[in-house]
């Protein structure tokens, strides 16, 4: 089953890569992408950052990994106990809400997205008003 629905992203990616004419929007290409990645049949409490990786670095999809306009972009597969150091800059990880799990104690792709989320990005949280970034973050 992964290795087919790879396969249809591959074929995608190639076909709209060949198009003769205008290239389609970036927003139809990441419908179309989004209709067919992976990430809304996952289990988000094991999956692990390299899965995602496979298709969103750039190299499948025509975007790359958790790029963001401004041209940031946040770590994953770190540990979320120490990420915080002696600086307490994370809440606990027992405080944090069940949609953001993490995967062996890590913060990987599938603690902020999920592939049934109705937000933007398919974030597990709204972004509005930072409240994807602070259940996390204590600032």
């Amino acid at each position: 089953m992964w290795l087919s629905k790879s396969l249809a992203i591959l074929a995608l990616a190639t076909a709209v890569s060949t198009l003769p004419g205008p290239r389609p929007s970036a927003a139809a290409v990441a419908e179309t992408v989004d209709e067919i990645c992976l990430l809304r049949w996952v289990n988000r409490t094991t999956t692990r950052s390299s899965r995602c990786v496979e298709c969103h670095d750039g190299s499948v999809v025509p975007f790359v990994l958790h790029r963001r306009s401004i041209g940031t972009s946040h770590p994953v597969d770190v540990d979320y106990p120490t990420a915080g150091g002696s600086r307490g800059m994370l809440r606990p990880a027992a405080a944090l809400p069940d949609s953001l799990p993490l995967v062996e104690g890590q913060v990987t792709c599938t603690t902020c997205h999920s592939g049934t989320s109705r937000y933007r990005w398919r974030t597990s949280m709204p972004l509005a008003k930072s409240a994807l970034c602070v259940a996390c973050h204590d600032y």
